[in-house]
């Protein structure tokens, strides 16, 4: 073997998604199954509705879900940490603007056990006072340091300017961690979490037996009456496209760009990814050679896609030398206009889309993996059809494509722009 010349790439020709077995349990919440019985590991995760659009008080979503494990009418905070520590089990708990999430990580010998404390944690919270005021206090603290932050003030104004009155723009303010109360987050639990509100993917090693346990452990929750829907969303009409929170002394900016845009509901949301890994979705995009290479006004710059439920956005995100802000701007619409002017290599288009799809085969790589990738489509509505789209659009992608793509969507008078710091 001559280590001296490297391996051939080979193209990524398919990518194999394999189909989870659907079901329902008695109370109707839906099931996904991947079976994998090559470690002794399972993955329970369960989503619900009951994202930050739902609340009506500022906090209450994410306190809800982050109160769980601080007690029950059976458990303490400690009694519950000290029984998953035993158990090698982990539970991770967390809140977006659409869902909330519980997963739980365990071993499969010790799945009954584990699944007797979050059932407990799921029927019969308590919220105890004293805990919800030490949390308060301990958020309150890291908004403070947080709002001190440039790039973390940019991001706050973008997220208000992008929504508006929206509850996506999750705008919180230092008092609101004043009114926060237990019956707030009672009354949010008790009208969002319900197995009708809810659908449980379960990934791993499991045989019948256990999958018989979990759903007779989940049939036992309890439904919920379904309350009001969440706040339909209404693209905002924008009086201006520019905005500066000043800062001084500083000598970082703090930069957000961008627009509403897509989500992944729509036919060209796979095109216009390609679009933004070349423009700035990865560390060899083109903002990152620009910017960061080339003129050294920050240590990085990037685009991403968000999608939500209802809408989503395109944003550029970046803290650079507060001496360079503007130039930094200007170069970001710089290279927008090439892509709406010039047509891309081959070679660099090539290259994006190795990676694209090399990223796509490592986030299917095992059941766990396999089943995080298919509950971003499941939770939306879709099914693995949508990840073959998007290979299909990966590689049939062309520059003629990307050409129309930027020019249709990413006009340069579409774009929001906010500073924190100098300009």
């Amino acid at each position: 073997m001559n280590r001296t010349i490297s391996p051939p790439i080979s193209e990524i020709e398919r990518i194999k998604f394999v189909e989870p077995q659907l079901i329902k349990f008695d109370n109707g919440m839906p099931v996904a199954l991947f079976r994998d019985s090559s470690q002794e590991v399972i993955k329970l995760e369960l989503i619900i509705d009951a994202g930050i659009k739902y609340q009506t008080k500022p906090l209450v979503a994410n306190a809800v879900i982050e109160m769980l494990r601080e007690g029950t009418t059976k458990h303490t905070a400690d009694q519950i940490a000290e029984a998953f520590d035993i158990y090698g089990s982990y539970l991770n708990l967390s809140v977006n603007q659409d869902f909330s999430s519980i997963s739980l990580f365990t071993l499969s010998k010790n799945l009954e056990k584990s699944l007797e404390l979050l059932m407990d944690i799921l029927q019969n919270p308590i919220f105890p006072e004293d805990k919800l005021e030490i949390y308060l206090s301990r958020r309150k603290q890291d908004f403070m340091v947080s709002n001190q932050k440039v790039v973390n003030l940019s991001s706050r104004q973008f997220s208000k300017v992008l929504f508006d009155t929206h509850p996506y723009a999750n705008l919180v303010e230092l008092n609101d961690y004043d009114h926060v109360k237990t019956a707030d987050l009672k009354a949010f639990f008790g009208s969002f979490y319900g197995p009708n509100r809810s659908k449980l993917l379960l990934a791993g090693h499991y045989s019948d037996s256990i999958l018989k346990i979990i759903a007779q452990a989940f049939e036992g929750w309890q439904t919920k009456s379904l309350p009001q829907n969440a706040v339909p969303f209404v693209l905002p009409t924008y009086t201006q496209k520019q905005w500066l929170i000043e800062k001084d002394p500083t000598m970082q900016s703090g930069l957000s760009m961008g627009k509403v845009l897509m989500n992944r509901t729509h036919p060209d949301y796979h095109k216009m990814a390609v679009v933004n890994t070349i423009f700035g979705g990865y560390f060899g995009s083109r903002l990152m050679k620009n910017i960061r290479e080339d003129k050294g006004y920050t240590y990085g710059i990037h685009s991403f896609m968000q999608s939500f439920q209802e809408t989503g956005i395109f944003a550029i995100k970046s803290e650079v030398n507060a001496q360079f802000t503007q130039q930094t701007i200007d170069e970001v619409y710089k290279e927008l206009r090439l892509l709406q002017t010039n047509l891309v290599e081959m070679d660099e288009l090539n290259k994006v889309k190795s990676y694209m799809l090399g990223q796509l085969l490592r986030q299917v790589d095992g059941a766990i993996p396999m089943s995080d990738k298919y509950l971003q489509a499941w939770q939306n509505g879709l099914n693995w059809n949508h990840f073959t789209k998007a290979i299909e659009d990966i590689k049939t992608i062309n520059p003629d494509d990307i050409l129309q793509l930027t020019q249709l969507y990413l006009k340069e008078e579409s774009l929001l722009c906010v500073v924190a710091g100098k300009l």
